[in-house]
């Protein structure tokens, strides 16, 4: 799940919505969970180097977020557990 699915999900994001926002301690969460999933089962060493790389999409991502998500889209990646049910939140 490289940098192609957080682009996937920031597009989605970037969808105009008429509902209300979410905020960015709900952002900051469902980025951490997405960080979560994407690193289960990941040897120590990858688990380490992936996140220091997922780092640098945190800002970017909790940008879009705040800006255009709707609290509904930020709810489904905080209630994923597996990466299929990140794939069924675009």
């Amino acid at each position: 799940m490289p940098l192609r699915f957080i682009l996937g999900l920031l597009a989605l994001l970037t969808l105009p919505h008429c509902t209300d926002r979410a905020t960015e301690a709900e952002c900051d969460r469902a980025f951490d969970q997405m960080q979560k999933i994407r690193t289960e089962g990941q040897p120590d060493m990858v688990k380490v180097v992936t996140l220091h790389k997922g780092e640098l999409e945190r800002l970017p991502f909790l940008e879009t977020c705040v800006d255009k998500a709707n609290p509904a889209e930020v709810r489904c990646l905080l209630e994923a557990r597996t990466k299929s049910d990140l794939t069924r939140c675009r």
